[in-house]
């Protein structure tokens, strides 16, 4: 009897020094996700994020502009857009693969005519620009994904 009470005892203690450190205040959270600070599961489902991670994503002017989960295609098209706007003839050689009827975003470039050309050809930083577009109710992130992607043989 004395042995079992010793090893409950001493299995007791190995795992209050084994424990690790709480991650989350949730029991059911992983691990592995930290950023995870407070789950409520039933009436109202809340799940919210530590102040330190609040004001992280706050501050990163990158992440005001293209959100927490960037879409690198978009950056990609808005960056090269822009640079290669500058530029008379490839501004004219982009307009006419733009509009030409074996382009598949022909439609919708048209529609959007307006708003990209005024991006491409801004000088403003991303993030100014982004709070113009945010005044007008759309953002940088929805214009660069507007910009029609460049391929084909019709280049």
């Amino acid at each position: 009897m004395e042995k079992s009470i010793q090893k409950r005892s001493s299995t007791a203690l190995l795992r209050l020094r084994c424990l690790r450190p709480q991650t989350c205040l949730c029991k059911n959270a992983s691990g592995t996700n930290p950023v995870t600070a407070r789950r409520k599961l039933g009436h109202c489902v809340c799940i919210g994020y530590s102040d330190f991670v609040k004001e992280t994503v706050s501050t990163d002017s990158v992440t005001k502009v293209w959100g927490p989960y960037p879409n690198y295609n978009g950056i990609a098209r808005f960056d090269y857009g822009r640079l290669l706007w500058r530029s008379p003839q490839m501004r004219s050689r982009l307009l006419r693969h733009w509009r030409d009827a074996r382009h598949p975003y022909r439609e919708r470039f048209e529609l959007q005519r307006e708003v990209i050309g005024a991006v491409l050809s801004s000088t403003e930083p991303a993030e100014e620009l982004d709070r113009r577009l945010r005044a007008q109710s759309t953002s940088l992130r929805c214009v660069a994904r507007e910009i029609p992607p460049v391929f084909g043989s019709f280049f």
